[in-house]
C-alpha cells in the first residue's frame, strides 16, 4: 500500500475536510489541524487514518453544539475506538452494470415461476 496518505498535501486536504465539517456546524474554524495531527499520530495506515477521519467528521456533522471541550472529548473518544472500515463505493456506471444483471436474473426467475 502506498504511503501517499503521509504526504503533506493529502493531510492538508483532510484537515480542510475536518474544518469544513466544523464550519458546517458554524463553530471553531481552524481546529482541524489539532484533530488531524492527533489522528495522524495514532494511525498506522491510510485505512486506519481515513477510518478515524470519517468517524470524527461524521460526529462533528451530527453535533448541534460544537465547542473546544466537546471537540477534545470527541477526539479522545474516536481515538480510543477502532477506526471505521472503509468500503469501496461503486461508480454509477459500474453500479448500472450490476443493476442490469439483477434485472435479467429477476426476469428469469419470474419466467421460471410463471411456467410452473
Amino acid at each position: 500500500m502506498s504511503d501517499s496518505w503521509k504526504k503533506e498535501t493529502f493531510r492538508k486536504s483532510v484537515e480542510n475536510k475536518i474544518n469544513e465539517a466544523i464550519n458546517q456546524s458554524n463553530k471553531y474554524l481552524k481546529y482541524g489541524s489539532k484533530i488531524e495531527q492527533a489522528i495522524f499520530e495514532k494511525s498506522n495506515s491510510k485505512q486506519e487514518y481515513l477510518g478515524y477521519i470519517t468517524r470524527i467528521v461524521l460526529d462533528i456533522r451530527h453535533m448541534v453544539i460544537v465547542n473546544a471541550t466537546w471537540l477534545n472529548s470527541q477526539l479522545e473518544k474516536v481515538l480510543n475506538q477502532r477506526p471505521i472500515k472503509l468500503r469501496r463505493v461503486l461508480p454509477p456506471s459500474e453500479l448500472a452494470k450490476y443493476n442490469v444483471e439483477i434485472l435479467k436474473i429477476n426476469k428469469n426467475i419470474q419466467d421460471h415461476v410463471s411456467k410452473q
